[in-house]
């Protein structure tokens, strides 16, 4: 309800009544001259509708941050409310501080945003009340609007993610909101990592895995603070936040080495590529004894998650393409060498073999990678197929699987995801072929312009494409295009590939949400998607900030997805890791880790500032517990021989340096609260340990991400140090980081093909070997024999004896750190 303006016209004033009208004591107009009470000085009202809207004499639903009229006008920038209702005006009943109504609250965190605003305590209490009785109304309220304005299978309905989406609106920006100066303290300290120089440079938002690497040096800032223990103030400390070749002369050769391999080995690449002819896409594809097994694994691992090929129809593909390979189309062959350059890494006791630094699957993979992306752009878009667009997502996806042009792949996957937006994927097919005002043309013939097994599958791809972008952006540190929320195409069906065809006239009922199907992960991910793109937007937005009160409400919320999930994903996490891997496991695990990572990110700026505020001690237990449960979860597919989620994803990393960054954290404050913590170090070391045992069998599969390794490391040694009953001796530690990096390169050195020269093998092939799970047998090794790796690595040469007063360290200032100092190694080929 609006409120009317006000004018100051004194023949209507009490004043000056108008002639033949008096004024009653609150009933109405009576007859001149007929006694009654003086009425007492109308109180000015304030205005709550925008400006906009005032200034137009139009009714203004007074939504926060703009109004519905404002926001169906177009541009929203012209939606402002009056800054006078500010902080400091009078509260009125049903008004909360700021002057909003309060039915303008954002739904999902009424009688929370707000108390932040004004203390968490009395004086909270107090202003609020008013509020807190109308709680479950604007629930109800909320739940209504989100059904009528969010798309179709996109969010959870009624959350206050999909409210504020809808909106436009960004928590924490509300015009004269005062937060305490811990918060705005928090606001200030941008998360990120921006590196380069001239016009070479890169950016990496807050949870980019580059950037929680990099907040070591906040930890370093945190340990100048009088108050840490004396240890943290040392410089010594900040050993691990240095090139570590410069305190090994071993790791220096290794060092020149691996550059060497690098230069005689790109020069070879050039050289074959330059004499060798062009190859159509039939001759890469290896025998079928060597294909089998890898297109069986992708139906097992990838094929359970992003669904974008239709079983029956490949499979009937697949053997015509062996039995009739005349018949068979390029598009078909560009999809199976796809699959193959994906999985090439993934298969189990792969021979470790490298051409250079690179491993020879990822080279094997990257040939017929390049092959299928020229093929791919020269093809017209004028006439696309289905197969057209499952060859685009798989080249994403096969780069992702081998880090190939790792920091482009956020690039790849806007552009993927633009590709979509042109050709309509995120649209109702039924809107096809309607005027501008919406009515149906008529149109000759029988045949439906897409059919109902085209709309399932414009579905699977545009669920897969959104969900890979959304993904590349939260690993780049970036937020994701919010444009995807308008799609009103529809979640996948909950039904599987055998129930529908390319002759189906009508599709079959989804089958109950408790049910598996292989499109499941597809299905349940598009109902979170909403709240996972507010959260990234949250998590890597520069402008958005969120209150602690805020936080609460996205976890409550995040949580509330995670118990929603239907029962079979429990039963595949909680089963036992003997026995053959379900097909429900991989997408089960995936689910809950989409989630789990943004309880992470959320918590985590909160989590670094525990000695601000005690509440947050509760941040720092949310993300050492998220982390620990990915770890758990990534180990356990580890051990069941699944490395897809492990190659795909940066989970490992992320989550292993969370830990050690937060019991260091820990361990620098001592604050007592925290207790609980000391009793599971040892459970954290051994999580840690898993962690770097994980990512090292990553790096040897495909022979990238050699930073990583001595990042994790170094976090690892640092915290390593802080639970030394001798923090001051970091030796042992720093030799540990050292040892494991060495380990790791002696293997790569030691496992080092000729690249094959002849014009017809363009990529190694598979022959007999030891295993990515042993070690390169070295020269006191009979032929024949392994040396197993255990988890405490084994020094392949006597590493020179260190200590502190060698290393002569030096005070290192943080104000000026930079990411080479802790990694330069970028031309040499040992990049991310």
């Amino acid at each position: 309800m609006s409120h009317q303006t006000h004018h100051s016209d004194p023949s209507s004033s009490p004043e000056h009544p108008r002639p033949g009208l008096g004024t009653g004591p609150g009933i109405g107009p009576v007859p001149y001259g007929v006694a009654s009470d003086p009425a007492p000085p109308k109180r000015k009202r304030k205005k709550y509708s925008c400006i906009d809207c005032r200034r137009r004499k139009l009714k203004c639903d007074r939504v926060f941050p703009v109004c519905g009229r404002c926001m169906r006008a177009g541009p929203t920038g012209a939606c402002r409310y009056d800054e006078r209702a500010g902080p400091g005006s009078e509260v009125g009943d049903g008004q909360l501080e700021g002057g909003r109504k309060a039915d303008s609250v954002v739904p999902g965190a009424a009688g929370m945003s707000r108390a932040q605003d004004v203390g968490w305590g009395a004086a909270a209490s107090a202003a609020v009340s008013p509020a807190v009785g109308l709680e479950e109304r604007l629930t109800g309220l909320a739940r209504r609007v989100a059904r009528i304005e969010s798309p179709a299978g996109v969010g959870q309905e009624g959350s206050m993610a999909e409210v504020l989406l809808a909106r436009g609106a960004v928590p924490g920006k509300s015009p004269g909101s005062g937060e305490s100066p811990a918060l705005q303290t928090l606001k200030e300290e941008e998360t990120m990592l921006f590196r380069g120089k001239s016009f070479k440079t890169q950016f990496f938002g807050a949870s980019s895995s580059m950037t929680i690497a990099s907040s070591a040096s906040n930890i370093l800032q945190h340990a100048s603070l009088s108050h840490l223990p004396f240890y943290f103030q040392n410089p010594d400390f900040q050993v691990f936040m240095q090139d570590p070749s410069t305190f090994s002369p071993t790791l220096q050769q290794v060092r020149n080495e691996a550059y060497d391999l690098r230069v005689k080995y790109r020069k070879v690449k050039k050289e074959i590529a330059a004499n060798q002819p062009k190859r159509n896409l039939r001759e890469l594809i290896p025998p079928r004894e060597e294909v089998d097994p890898s297109v069986t694994l992708y139906w097992e691992t990838i094929g359970t998650t992003y669904r974008i090929l239709h079983a029956p129809q490949f499979w009937a593909s697949y053997h015509t393409f062996w039995d009739h390979p005349s018949e068979a189309t390029e598009s078909f062959m560009a999809v199976l060498l796809l699959i193959l350059s994906t999985t090439r890494c993934l298969l189990p006791n792969r021979t470790l073999s490298f051409y250079g630094l690179s491993s020879a699957a990822r080279e094997f993979a990257s040939l017929r990678i390049t092959a299928c992306e020229d093929w791919w752009m020269g093809q017209s878009k004028k006439h696309l197929t289905l197969e057209m667009f499952q060859v685009r997502i798989l080249l994403y996806i096969s780069k992702l699987a081998n880090s190939i042009k790792a920091k482009r792949l956020w690039e790849e996957a806007t552009s993927m995801l633009n590709f979509s937006l042109a050709r309509g994927l995120h649209r109702d097919p039924t809107l096809i072929g309607r005027d501008p005002i919406g009515q149906a043309r008529s149109r000759t013939g029988s045949r439906p312009r897409i059919t109902p097994f085209e709309n399932e599958m414009r579905r699977r791809l545009w669920a897969t494409i959104v969900e890979l972008e959304l993904q590349a952006s939260f690993d780049r540190g970036l937020p994701s295009f919010s444009v995807v929320h308008t799609a009103d195409c529809g979640s996948p069906l909950n039904i599987s590939d055998d129930e529908f065809g390319e002759e189906t006239l009508e599709m079959p009922p989804p089958r109950p949400l408790e049910e598996f199907t292989q499109t499941s992960f597809l299905h349940l991910a598009s109902r979170s998607f909403t709240l996972r793109l507010v959260m990234n937007r949250m998590t890597n937005d520069r402008l958005s900030t969120i209150t602690y009160e805020e936080l609460l409400a996205y976890d409550q919320e995040l949580n509330n997805a995670l118990e929603a999930l239907p029962a079979w994903t429990r039963v595949a996490r909680n089963m036992t890791e003997e026995g053959p891997l379900s097909p429900a496991t991989v997408p089960a695990l995936l689910l809950d880790i989409q989630l789990s990572q943004h309880l992470l990110m959320i918590h985590l700026p909160f989590a670094r500032n525990t000695e601000r505020h005690s509440r947050y001690l509760y941040s720092r237990v949310v993300c050492v517990n998220s982390a620990t449960r990915i770890l758990d979860f990534h180990a356990r597919l580890a051990k069941q021989q699944s490395y897809a989620l492990n190659t795909l994803r940066e989970d490992v990393f992320r989550s292993a340096v969370t830990i050690a960054h937060s019991v260091v954290m820990w361990k620098a404050t001592e604050q007592p609260a925290e207790l609980v913590l000391q009793a599971l170090i040892p459970a954290f070391s051994a999580r840690i340990e898993s962690a770097v045992t994980i990512l090292q069998d990553k790096i040897l599969r495909i022979g990238e991400l050699y930073g990583q390794m001595w990042l994790l490391m170094a976090g690892y040694s640092m915290f390593r140090a802080a639970i030394s009953p001798a923090p001051r001796d970091l030796n042992p530690h720093l030799m540990l980081a050292i040892e494991r990096l060495l380990h790791l390169f002696y293997r790569v050195l030691g496992s080092q093909e000729t690249w094959p020269q002849a014009p017809d093998a363009g990529a190694p092939t598979l022959s007999a070997g030891n295993s990515v799970n042993e070690t390169t047998p070295n020269a006191g090794t009979p032929a024949g024999a392994t040396v197993p790796f255990t988890a405490a690595p084994t020094p392949f040469m006597q590493l020179p004896e260190l200590t502190l007063d060698d290393m002569q360290f030096g005070v290192v200032d943080n104000q000026g750190w930079n990411f080479e100092d802790v990694w330069p190694w970028n031309a040499t080929g040992l990049a991310w």
